[in-house]
């Protein structure tokens, strides 16, 4: 699996915040560094006002929001 497919659709700012909580994540989840066990999704907003990014990670679950705000 190629973890930068799913990248190429962020905005320069998501891909900055998900550099981030990967460095944050590895902290408590070790497995995470140098891999692709994470995943991103993408999801509507409640209002219909624009997709909020996540970066989930595949080991524990646990969920970051990388939402760039300033493209809505």
């Amino acid at each position: 699996m190629n973890c930068k497919i799913p990248q190429m659709a962020l905005t320069l700012t998501e891909k900055v915040k998900l550099q981030k909580a990967l460095a944050e994540h590895q902290v408590y989840c070790p497995t995470i560094k140098n891999s692709c066990n994470y995943s991103i999704e993408f999801e509507s907003a409640g209002g219909g006002i624009g997709i909020s990014i996540s970066m989930i990670c595949s080991i524990c679950k646990k969920k970051y929001d990388i939402t760039d705000y300033g493209t809505w």
